[in-house]
């Protein structure tokens, strides 16, 4: 019996490197791949859920409108992403390695909340370094200045025609990106041209 393979969204792109690395001095952008990915649904008005995620996670989801907090699972650094009212996603370390997705179900009673696990649809790109804010802008409609996107701070919107979730992580500048498994390619090949240009510059 022929075993699985196991590939990224990137596996059979061409134009990318083994390593799945676009690099230039001042820029550097790499696939994250296999990530586990949850969405959460839930009130925090509730105390039922908001207990429960804070049981798991050391902490509830956060109200404020595009910010996500960190947190862990004991050692797994975790990402808690406002998406929507009442809606979350809850990025992990690798997918299938731990325990969240279980802990989660069994912390939030289902009248409550819901946790949906969608790692086999989303990729992650890491977009870091001093030129990192231009590449994003050459794509983004939104403003990424640190004025107005900070560390803390994230957002849907539109990177190269495409949907996206970005989250700006800290201040190097380093992002990331979140994107659905079958624009993944299309992507990547937009950011090696684009980075290209913007690299020279």
């Amino acid at each position: 019996m022929v075993e699985p393979r196991r590939e990224s969204p990137l596996g059979r792109a061409p134009a990318a490197q083994p390593n799945r690395l676009i690099e230039w001095p001042s820029l550097r952008v790499e696939e994250l791949a296999f990530r586990a990915i949850f969405v959460l649904h839930g009130r925090t008005g509730v105390p039922r859920f908001a207990q429960g995620v804070a049981r798991v996670l050391g902490r509830p989801p956060p109200d404020a409108p595009n910010t996500f907090v960190e947190t862990r699972f004991g050692s797994e650094g975790v990402v808690i992403a406002w998406t929507g009212p009442e809606e979350w996603h809850v990025i992990g370390q690798e997918e299938g390695t731990s325990g969240l997705r279980v802990a989660l179900r069994q912390a939030i009673p289902e009248t409550d909340g819901a946790v949906v696990e969608v790692s086999s649809a989303f990729t992650l790109f890491s977009i870091e370094g001093r030129q990192a804010r231009d590449l994003i802008a050459a794509g983004c409609p939104i403003d990424v200045h640190p004025r107005a996107f900070g560390p803390g701070r994230c957002a849907q919107t539109l990177f190269a025609r495409t949907g996206v979730t970005l989250l700006q992580r800290d201040e190097t500048p380093r992002f990331e990106m979140m994107v659905r498994r079958s624009y993944a390619r299309w992507l990547w090949r937009w950011m090696e041209v684009s980075a290209e240009m913007v690299a020279v510059e």
